[in-house]
């Protein structure tokens, strides 16, 4: 009777130890592991699971999952799935749309190249960022960013600004009037030419004086000496 009753419970253990994995189970899984590639960098994600392929090898539950997430884990994404059991490897391909949400500075108008941007030409808004996520850019947050910077390029009206499309505000810009120092042994000649180049503190760009075109460095935001 006893023995019986073991073989039955031990039965059933066994069964219940080998119990497949459920779906949801499964995509609980993998939500965590994307979840936790992409952290704290993005204010709020929505995951949906495509339809899951049917296995003759589904993982049991006591089965150790090697899920492999993408580094950029945005847009429409495959999750492959691997385990293995007996010295055999299997592997469930998962896709998943995940849409990732932030609040992030959009263009009120229309932005020329070349412009520094004003707080007014800027707001915070709930915005869908997972095209420039899957696309490894990075949207800016705060207006402060914004700061002795410009853009690189047309701003359409309602655009997400993102790091890509700022650049420092050059210490010289092209046409800006600035003094250029020429130095020869002990003569020092400092006379106005016009920059042909933006350029930052250190860089060298082309300067048009009255006769010809020459390379200098620039020291200062209104001064640059005439390259040895």
């Amino acid at each position: 009777m006893f023995v019986r009753v073991g073989v039955l419970l031990m039965s059933l253990i066994s069964l219940l130890w080998a119990a497949p994995l459920s779906v949801d189970a499964l995509k609980g899984q993998v939500q965590e592991a994307i979840q936790a590639t992409i952290g704290d960098n993005v204010d709020r994600v929505m995951m949906t699971f495509r339809p899951l392929p049917s296995s003759a090898h589904w993982p049991d539950v006591a089965t150790s999952l090697n899920i492999l997430v993408p580094e950029r884990p945005f847009g429409l994404i495959l999750v492959p799935v691997e385990w293995g059991v007996k010295g055999r490897k299997f592997q469930l391909p998962v896709q998943v749309l995940v849409n990732a949400f932030e609040k992030v500075l959009v263009s009120e108008k229309a932005i020329d190249r070349s412009s520094s941007l004003k707080d007014t030409e800027v707001q915070n808004n709930d915005r869908d960022v997972t095209v420039l996520l899957a696309a490894g850019k990075t949207p800016l947050r705060q207006k402060t960013e914004l700061l002795g910077k410009r853009t690189k390029s047309y701003i359409k009206k309602g655009e997400i600004l993102s790091l890509d499309l700022i650049e420092p505000i050059p210490d010289i810009l092209k046409g800006q009037t600035v003094i250029l120092r020429v130095t020869k042994g002990a003569i020092e000649v400092s006379l106005p030419v016009t920059a042909l180049q933006d350029g930052k503190i250190g860089d060298t760009i082309k300067v048009k004086g009255n006769k010809t075109d020459m390379n200098a460095i620039i020291e200062s935001q209104t001064l640059v000496r005439a390259e040895r």
